[in-house]
């Protein structure tokens, strides 16, 4: 059953607008759509004891939310932003939310790498690590 608290499949994209990795497909996902129209999605790593190993260690899961709903422009890095469930993660003591692309995971600043947050190359992770760089900088400047 698709998730009607997320958009179609492919009806969101990259920072600068292209096609995002079908690794991140979030409409077969749980999720929910708070009061001011924001959606949330949730994804579970599914793994005992949050052993994944990718973006960072003891990661237990993601949650996707978009801003501003289903109003445009469902971009990474724009209205869409991705935190990662994390249960201390290697070399850490956090336990709780990190937003991707923080010091905490491995896209950390100055998030120029494939999956990062920069507005002169895309990529289909491009705009994934953007949370980070937004907290970091205290705003969008890129």
């Amino acid at each position: 059953m698709p998730n009607e608290c997320w958009h179609a499949d492919n009806a969101w994209t990259t920072l600068l607008g292209g096609p995002h990795s079908t690794n991140y497909d979030m409409t077969a996902k749980r999720g929910l759509i708070l009061n001011d129209g924001t959606l949330m999605s949730f994804y579970d790593a599914d793994l005992p004891n949050c052993l994944y190993g990718g973006a960072i260690v003891g990661a237990c899961g993601a949650i996707s939310i978009d801003v501003n709903g289903f109003k445009g422009p469902n971009r990474w890095g724009r209205d869409i932003f991705v935190f990662i469930i994390v249960n201390k993660p290697q070399n850490s003591q956090f336990v709780g939310l990190i937003p991707y692309g923080s010091l905490y995971s491995n896209i950390p600043p100055p998030w120029t790498n494939f999956s990062g947050c920069v507005s002169t190359v895309d990529g289909q992770f491009n705009g994934l690590a953007c949370a980070g760089r937004v907290i970091q900088e205290n705003g969008m400047n890129y």
